[in-house]
């Protein structure tokens, strides 16, 4: 993927990729989403047609949406103390 297509963050046991809206066509042409382990989703920041269309392509038990980065980031914290 070209280097402008995502940001890479390292979060002890996660590596997370950005991919914006503007980038998310090229995401599904690079099958991005299916190569994943997790994909989650701000609910604030993306389109429905774009949930629907990630949805259809990522496993269920691999999809996980969040209304806010709040809630990400006490997901996120919750899998730390779990390790």
């Amino acid at each position: 993927m070209p280097p402008n297509l995502h940001r890479l963050h390292n979060l002890n046991r996660y590596t997370i990729q950005n991919v914006t809206t503007e980038h998310i066509t090229k995401a599904f042409e690079d099958r991005l989403f299916t190569h994943s382990d997790q994909v989650w989703v701000l609910n604030y920041d993306i389109p429905l047609f774009i949930k629907r269309k990630l949805r259809r392509e990522v496993t269920i038990d691999k999809y996980f949406e969040f209304n806010s980065l709040s809630d990400l980031q006490r997901y996120l914290k919750q899998g730390e103390s779990a390790t």
